[in-house]
């Protein structure tokens, strides 16, 4: 039995690079893990993996957050554990980064775990009876 048996585990980006690192392992733990990510092609891949469901998200959504916890609940009952792994960086000079790039990026680095915390903290109190693996 692994040290995740039965946890339901959410981690954002987890279709790719690090998060589907986190994916794999949290997975061979015995998690049952929701990869979300933006990719819908990496998406693809993830869902093919034991255990591990894609779902698409934009971090930077509130209502995506809000689907996705909802979705989430209504599938598995809870969600044990949140990974707010998503994120980007810029290779442009701090100096030449626009308005918009910086936008960017606080919309998902920062907004994003806020928004992810925000959907998944209450979303535990509505947990149900899990229905289907």
């Amino acid at each position: 039995m692994g040290r995740l048996q039965d946890k339901i585990a959410i981690i954002t980006g987890g279709a790719s690079g690090i998060g589907a690192g986190m994916v794999d392992l949290f997975s061979s733990e015995g998690a049952t893990v929701i990869a979300a990510d933006i990719n819908e092609v990496a998406l693809e891949k993830a869902n093919a993996k034991p255990n591990v469901v894609g779902m698409k998200l934009n971090v930077s959504s509130d209502e995506d957050w809000q689907r996705l916890a909802e979705e989430v609940i209504n599938r598995f009952g809870r969600i044990d554990i949140l990974v707010n792994n998503a994120g980007i960086s810029s290779e442009t000079p701090f100096s030449e980064i626009s308005i918009d790039e910086w936008q960017r990026m606080s919309s998902i680095n920062g907004f994003g775990p806020f928004a992810g915390m925000k959907a998944v903290i209450p979303a535990n109190g509505k947990t149900t009876k899990r229905v289907n693996r």
